[in-house]
C-alpha cells in the first residue's frame, strides 16, 4: 500500500475491579500453562462441562487412588491399624465404586491399587516411628497486598508430617 499502517498487537485487561482477589495455587499453575483457564472461569465464571460418555481416565484414576489415600491417612493419623493393607483396601472399594459402570477401567486399575497399597502401607510402616504428629488434607491460606487491593493465596497440603525432632516434612 502507498500508505503505511502500524497495527498494534492486541493486549486486553480486564478492569482490576474485574480482575480475581483470590486463587488457589492450582489456579496459579493453570494461569501459567493457560491463562484462558483462568480467564474462563473466574472472569467470566464458567462451569467446567465434562464431555459426555467420556471414559474415566488417567485423572480419574489419579483422584480415585489419591481420595483412598487421604482417607486412610486422614483415619489412622494417630496409629495404623492392626492390618493396614485390608483397611486401606477397604477404602479403596469405596472410592472404587464409582468406577462400576466402568468395569474394564476397574479390571486394570483395581490390581494396580492393591500394588499401591501394599507399598504405602511398607512405606508408612516404616516413617511413622520417625512422625510425632500427622495432618492429612490441610487447608491453608495468605494474604497480601498487591497495589492498593488484597490477594489471598490458598493451597491444600496432601500430608504435612511433625517428625520426633520437631521438624515438619
Amino acid at each position: 500500500p502507498a500508505q503505511r499502517i502500524r497495527i498494534v498487537r492486541p493486549a486486553p485487561t480486564r478492569p482490576v475491579a474485574a480482575r480475581p482477589a483470590r486463587m488457589s495455587v492450582t489456579d496459579i499453575e493453570n494461569w501459567l500453562r493457560d491463562p484462558y483457564t483462568i480467564y474462563a472461569k473466574h472472569i467470566l465464571r464458567l462451569p467446567v462441562l465434562d464431555a459426555v460418555d467420556t471414559p474415566p481416565g488417567a485423572a480419574d484414576r489419579g483422584t480415585v487412588i489419591h481420595e483412598a489415600i487421604a482417607d486412610f491417612t486422614l483415619r489412622f493419623a494417630a496409629g495404623l491399624p492392626a492390618d493396614p493393607v485390608a483397611e486401606l483396601l477397604a477404602i479403596g472399594e469405596k472410592y472404587f465404586a464409582a468406577l462400576q459402570d466402568f468395569p474394564e477401567a476397574r479390571a486394570f486399575w483395581w490390581p494396580r491399587f492393591r500394588r499401591i497399597a501394599t507399598w504405602v502401607v511398607d512405606w508408612e510402616s516404616r516413617r511413622r516411628p520417625q512422625i510425632a504428629e500427622l495432618f492429612a488434607e490441610r487447608k491453608g491460606f495468605t494474604e497480601f497486598s498487591i497495589g492498593s487491593r488484597a490477594f489471598r493465596l490458598s493451597a491444600q497440603a496432601d500430608r504435612i508430617e511433625r517428625l520426633a525432632d520437631g521438624r515438619l516434612a
